[in-house]
């Protein structure tokens, strides 16, 4: 049975070592800290067994763990200005063996590294087993929630006088992912976490999501910058609201 104090506790002690790199560093250690529980929430609400739930936990406060690395080598979260965050945990969690020290059992740790890489990618890899599928979508599920907390429903002046993209515009409507490649303006760089509603996985973070009103509050901000995108951000809103 795996010890989620002592796994708290172990973190915390990781985290310590980068406590002086500043705010970048709570930032992250806080988020860990709510997607743990989201992680958990979740899988309670799938009726997981007792240590199920608390593997779903441990990947919680495992998924980020290469994020305090990161901004130590290279100041900044953007992966694609520096590395794979999920990839770089995975090698710290692999680099003696300190893996062992949250779990000893060799499949659980494949498991915990399955959830982990695959929880910042556009999608999740194909042929893994129908278990190592669940556990990327509970963390994937468990780390947008926060993210949408985080940062969808602040006021960003970045979008003011921004514009829509005609092909974000219409994967939006055709209820897609938005690949990076296609992000021209800011706009369409915040309403990517408009497409992360797309990706969501179980009731309960469907129902979390519609009971914060996140949807409206990403919309909402979208319009307050840019009143003239006004008719095509309310129509996205519908289209997702309708669920066709």
């Amino acid at each position: 049975m795996i010890d989620i104090e002592s796994a708290y506790h172990l973190f915390d002690e990781f985290v310590s070592k980068y406590k002086n790199l500043g705010q970048k560093i709570d930032l992250k250690y806080y988020h860990t800290k709510r997607v743990a529980k989201e992680c958990y929430n979740i899988a309670k609400s799938l009726n997981l067994d007792e240590e199920d739930i608390r593997i779903c936990e441990l990947i919680g406060i495992l998924h980020d763990i290469g994020r305090f690395e990161q901004i130590k080598r290279y100041n900044t979260f953007l992966d694609l200005k520096s590395i794979d965050h999920a990839q770089l945990g995975i090698d710290i969690l692999k680099e003696n063996d300190f893996i062992s020290k949250f779990v000893k059992d060799k499949k659980t740790q494949q498991l915990i590294f399955k959830a982990i890489y695959n929880h910042n990618k556009f999608a999740i890899e194909k042929n893994l087993s129908s278990r190592e599928n669940l556990f990327c979508k509970i963390i994937r599920d468990a780390d947008k929630i926060d993210i949408f907390r985080l940062f969808v429903i602040e006021d960003n002046v970045n979008l003011s006088k921004s514009s829509l993209s005609d092909n974000v515009y219409k994967v939006l409507l055709n209820r897609q992912l938005l690949d990076d490649n296609i992000l021209k303006t800011n706009l369409d760089f915040y309403l990517r976490h408009f497409a992360m509603l797309y990706d969501l996985n179980f009731e309960y973070s469907k129902n979390i999501v519609k009971k914060e009103k996140i949807p409206d509050k990403i919309i909402d901000v979208s319009i307050n910058y840019n009143p003239h995108e006004k008719n095509k951000l309310l129509q996205i809103k519908e289209k997702y609201y309708k669920g066709e």
